[in-house]
């Protein structure tokens, strides 16, 4: 559903107007990020993507940071219960839990992270929902089954250079500009923690 046919360095080159072309609209930069977003015509829901600079982080110790779930849930305040069902170095099978507001039921996901180096200091990470039969879905949360996002980082003067794609489909119906409220002030917030943390994993990297 991203809508990427090959997986590569080229991602990182965007092409502003081409993007306007396939329907990709600017709505978001700062914090050295710029973001896009283009309505998915089978859900109705926004697809997103963004480039942007992590400074002063290692791209492989960035790469690390990203995969360990386990210190995310230190300081990301969405996350309700997640654990692994099964993995190792290249693949997580993961349950994640992500709280909604007061209102809404909680939203929860299975799927697949998957991991790889596709070139020097270049890496690569891969996540899609998957149905498994031990994890069926949970009375009062709403189970996620349109779910996928692409996750690159490589190196860069400043730091690790990151490129993001990501669409789900909360299966949910809002206005929207309760939706443009939501995402231009959850995705500065998202970058800055990113920022924040990582900067503090590498400390504790290198100590260890």
């Amino acid at each position: 559903s991203l809508g990427i046919t090959e997986i590569g360095e080229h991602l990182f080159d965007i092409d502003t107007q081409l993007s306007q072309q396939q329907g990709w609209e600017q709505f978001w930069s700062g914090e050295g990020f710029i973001a896009w977003r283009r309505l998915h015509s089978d859900t109705g829901q926004y697809q997103y993507r963004a480039i942007g600079v992590i400074p002063n982080v290692a791209p492989h110790i960035y790469f690390e940071f990203y995969k360990d779930w386990e210190n995310q849930k230190q300081w990301n305040k969405h996350m309700g219960v997640v654990y692994e069902i099964e993995g190792d170095d290249e693949e997580q099978i993961l349950y994640w839990e992500v709280k909604y507001p007061t209102f809404f039921s909680n939203r929860d996901y299975v799927f697949s992270r998957q991991f790889s180096n596709i070139g020097e200091n270049v890496y690569c990470a891969q996540q899609f929902a998957i149905s498994r039969d031990d994890v069926p879905p949970i009375k009062k949360r709403v189970r996620i089954t349109h779910y996928s996002a692409i996750n690159l980082f490589r190196e860069c003067p400043e730091g690790t250079q990151i490129y993001m794609q990501y669409f789900d489909d909360p299966q949910m119906s809002a206005p929207s500009w309760l939706i443009n409220w939501v995402t231009k002030k959850a995705v500065p917030q998202y970058v800055r923690d990113l920022k924040k943390h990582s900067i503090k994993y590498q400390g504790n990297y290198i100590q260890d």
